[in-house]
């Protein structure tokens, strides 16, 4: 009995001191986070806190902003899933956002089986599940919106076995990029578009036309791009108030002195994005000139007398090639949406050497797939059916889009966004799934252009690596029976200690 009594007698000091600890632990915690709080981040890569960029955004918010997830109740598609993964890293975003704006609303809203959905619908008619919403109203103002897919938050690697080999991040540069538009209002970019030459016009036509952008024009308004004609031929020059000019798929040659009108708006800072089809001549099959090469060369841009084909998967030909986001670091290509395009006989744009264009630099930001089954034909004439000829054609992957910055002044400068296809541009490129990529792509380089730096490409990507043992399969595991050991080992002699301990205390 009296060895039980020493034993309670025991316990009961052990447990009232530790909840005396417990007590201070708690009380020192309550007081730090009443007299300092914060939160400290301590990851590598700052993964918890907002850039610079963002928080200056925020602070100069004055409406009301609301995110919402738009997507459906279940998850039945690869695409669902993705969006869903991208979604629960955009929440945790997106409460570091809140702690910013006084008036930030988060929200998830289901497509189809729920009264919010489709009032929102309603409200919107452009949005389609699954979606980002983000609202921006100010007091007595009709609200604006921007809409964002899985493919600007997130990009995710494969991995064998049905893994994810890491994560690429970009949320933050895509969600505060559309706060500033917002709060910018609009519109914010002029843009030109060229005629005259037998460019694809703003005429309003039906939804397979391939000579209007009509559907680009009102995609573009919505992302705050003012476009207007201006008929070069006629013109004695570029207007003075033009952010940038668009040519868009000309069908005949530009005269030397249109092509000059255009080099005095580029030499004088202008900047322009340049969609040049592949166009044959119907006499005899050669390429058509665009009469712009000498001033592209100038600039170190090689446009290619030639046109890209792909191999589809039952080896048939294809004229329909993917242009795919070219890697790197240059801030437009990393604002690019990861989604391909689709672009129709289009035509290589290549750099030239360093050499030839001192005043410039050029950056590949479109590529088709690898080789051996993509390249650019060169044998334009010939009746015959493409085929590889290693001596003539360029392996993939072609560049299909460059861009080209000015190098002669104290900071490098946009000048031109140059594109081996116009069609994916019109109002047939621009109709279903494929409209996102291809308007999302058109607007980022136009404000790209004319640098309103609304893309917010410098604002760093978090990039997510899993952590991955190295070594045989035989080392791994005997890695893993060897921790196993060491860790009963360990509580083996804890033990032992503490049962000593109370024997002799």
């Amino acid at each position: 009995m009296k060895f039980l009594g020493q034993y309670w007698r025991r316990a009961r000091r052990g447990v009232a001191s530790g909840v005396c600890v417990v007590a201070a632990l708690l009380a020192a915690n309550w007081g730090v986070a009443a007299v300092a709080p914060q939160a400290w981040d301590v990851t590598a890569q700052r993964r918890l806190t907002l850039s610079p960029q963002t928080q200056k955004v925020l602070t100069e918010l004055q409406g009301t902003v609301t995110v919402t997830l738009f997507a459906e109740s279940e998850v039945r598609t690869a695409r669902e899933r993705t969006f869903d993964d991208s979604a629960a890293m955009l929440s945790d975003l997106l409460i570091r956002y809140q702690q910013h704006v006084e008036k930030f609303e988060i929200e998830r809203v289901t497509a189809n089986d729920s009264v919010a959905g489709q009032r929102l619908k309603q409200r919107f008619p452009d949005i389609t599940a699954p979606c980002v919403v983000i609202t921006y109203q100010l007091p007595g103002e009709d609200p604006r919106h921007e809409v964002l897919q899985h493919e600007d938050l997130a990009e995710f690697h494969g991995a064998p076995a049905g893994r994810v080999a890491g994560v690429d991040f970009f949320a933050e540069q895509t969600v505060t990029a559309a706060l500033a538009r917002l709060a910018e209002g609009q519109p914010q970019v002029k843009v030109y578009c060229l005629s005259g030459h037998g460019e694809a016009s703003l005429v309003a036509e039906g939804p397979d036309s391939t000579r209007s952008l009509s559907e680009l024009a009102d995609y573009l308004r919505m992302g705050g791009v003012q476009m207007e004609l201006l008929d070069l031929s006629q013109a004695t020059h570029v207007p003075a108030d033009a952010d940038v000019v668009l040519l868009a798929g000309p069908q005949a040659e530009y005269d030397a002195a249109d092509a000059a009108k255009l080099e005095t708006y580029f030499k004088h800072g202008g900047s322009g994005l340049l969609l040049l089809d592949f166009v044959q001549n119907h006499r005899d099959g050669t390429v058509l000139p665009t009469g712009l090469d000498r001033l592209l060369r100038k600039w170190g841009v090689l446009l290619g007398n030639d046109f890209v084909v792909t191999t589809t998967i039952d080896k048939q030909l294809s004229t329909v090639v993917r242009a795919l986001p070219a890697d790197g670091d240059h801030p437009l290509a990393r604002s690019m949406p990861r989604a391909s395009l689709d672009f129709m006989q289009a035509r290589s744009v290549r750099l030239l050497p360093v050499t030839a264009a001192p005043t410039a630099v050029c950056t590949p930001l479109l590529l088709s797939p690898d080789g051996p089954h993509c390249w650019a034909e060169t044998d334009v004439v010939s009746r015959n059916m493409p085929q590889w000829n290693d001596g003539s054609d360029l392996p993939g992957p072609v560049s299909l889009a460059v861009a080209v910055e000015r190098t002669d002044r104290a900071t490098p400068a946009p000048m031109l966004v140059v594109v081996g296809d116009a069609e994916f541009a019109t109002n047939r490129g621009m109709t279903g799934p494929r409209q996102y990529a291809a308007g999302t792509f058109v607007l980022r380089s136009l404000h790209w252009l004319a640098g309103t730096k609304r893309a917010m490409q410098d604002i760093p990507m978090r990039r997510s690596r899993p952590y991955q043992l190295t070594g045989t399969v035989q080392a791994q595991r005997g890695l893993v029976w060897k921790t196993m050991l060491f860790l009963s080992a360990l509580v083996s002699t804890a033990g032992a200690t503490v049962w000593t301990m109370r024997r002799h205390g």
